[in-house]
């Protein structure tokens, strides 16, 4: 839901929702644990949900333009769903039931005067679950590329999505390597299990930059389609090896082997569905894409770069053999739309990204962050959009408009 809202405009709407979740959970949870102990807490975390359905209800209902709920209901469109949803519905599973697992082996080798150091930890690993933060912000961004069939921009997207996942990853090591005896005083660990509980905390800090890579490529392989991939990774992360070496290296190594698997829980998982993916599709790694000819390029436009914008897609076009008649009206359509849009926000220099998708139709795609502006609409209101209007009309161009994630996204069709 976070999600759909997000993609509809409400990025707004998702912030406040997500804030007031963790001040209603923890302020509601406190004043009604001290009061009905457990029971209180729980209660606490459901109020504190209803919070943010609270907000998005508001958002659906009274907010958005476009997204109204409609009454449908459909078994194989409920299965659909459930398909593409599992992947990510299912970490909170393997999350219980794995937990369940692990605490009843941690108490019986390690016994119950341990237990919080293995509480510590838990509640760090669920705290990692922010690093999905990355997956959740490309995933709208790459489901209109993958729409498009727009491979480099699903390149682009995901180039700067494993920056970002490795960077939050990375950032998060020296954090619990420098606070781990402030992290664990947290919890209130005492002197007897400090020094245990520090170097748990040390450990599983080693392994954010892994988890944070896994939430975006499982996230990544679900929605491009690549469901048994997605799949196998989430579950052998977050439930086969996550049982299988902490148990393991417990037996061996003891307590602090333990803490060890856990942590090499993720950095396995990662290392080996690398290897895996690598000699499976070879070229194709990591993104696993098909081929295709595409080209594309983001600018601040201004009267200046609009004109180096039409210069590099002529450049492009005529690298292709295209004919120099059709040339020139592409780059008159890039032209003319790119100085509509300053025309538009005179202002400040929109973000803008042309796109060229080469084949048997060659498509034009013009994304920018400016202004609302819908060259499909028959209502003009300067020299330039009726220019623009009628030459598109007269040429046979199909075209197509539709305001993405805020933007507006025109897209031209050249039949031959």
């Amino acid at each position: 839901m976070q999600t759909i809202v997000y993609d509809d405009g409400g990025g707004k709407n998702c912030v406040i929702a997500t804030f007031l979740t963790l001040f209603v959970n923890i302020v509601a949870s406190i004043i009604l644990g001290t009061k009905f102990g457990i029971s209180g807490i729980a209660l606490g975390t459901i109020l504190g949900d209803l919070a943010a359905m609270v907000v998005f209800a508001k958002w659906i209902f009274i907010g958005s333009e476009t997204l109204k709920p409609i009454l449908y209901i459909s078994l194989s469109e409920t299965v659909r769903v459930m398909k593409f949803s599992f992947v990510h519905a299912a970490l909170y599973l393997y999350i219980g039931l794995g937990n369940m697992i692990l605490n009843a082996f941690f108490l019986k080798t390690f016994g119950e005067e341990n237990f919080p150091v293995l509480s510590v930890v838990v509640s760090i690993l669920q705290f990692a679950l922010f690093l999905g933060g990355v997956a959740e912000a490309a995933e709208p961004i790459v489901n209109v590329y993958l729409g498009e069939k727009n491979v480099d921009g699903i390149k682009k997207i995901m180039k700067i999505a494993i920056k970002a996942a490795l960077m939050s990853g990375v950032a998060t090591i020296p954090i619990f390597f420098i606070f781990s005896a402030e992290i664990a005083g947290l919890f209130s660990i005492e002197d007897k299990i400090l020094g245990e509980t520090v170097f748990a905390i040390r450990a599983i800090g080693f392994s954010m930059p892994f988890i944070a890579l896994i939430y975006l490529f499982s996230t990544y392989y679900q929605i491009s389609g690549h469901m048994k991939i997605a799949f196998a990774l989430s579950f052998f992360k977050d439930f086969g090896f996550y049982l299988l070496i902490p148990i393991i290296l417990g037996l061996i190594f003891g307590m602090n082997g333990f803490f060890i698997g856990m942590m090499l829980t993720s950095v396995i998982s990662c290392v080996l569905f690398t290897i895996f993916l690598r000699v499976r599709y070879e070229k194709r790694f990591p993104l696993l894409l098909e081929e295709a000819d595409i080209v594309s390029r983001d600018e601040k436009l201004n009267l200046e770069r609009v004109l180096e914008l039409r210069d590099w897609a002529e450049g492009e076009i005529l690298k292709r053999g295209i004919n120099s008649k059709l040339t020139m009206k592409i780059s008159l359509i890039i032209e003319e739309i790119g100085m509509l849009i300053v025309e538009n926000n005179a202002r400040n220099e929109p973000l803008a990204e042309l796109t060229l998708i080469f084949g048997e139709k060659m498509q034009i795609i013009i994304r920018d962050n400016g202004k609302h502006i819908d060259l499909t609409d028959e209502t003009v209101n300067s020299f330039r959009s009726f220019f623009i209007y009628s030459f598109l009309e007269g040429s046979g161009t199909m075209r197509s408009y539709l305001t993405t994630q805020n933007y507006n996204r025109h897209i031209f069709t050249l039949k031959n």
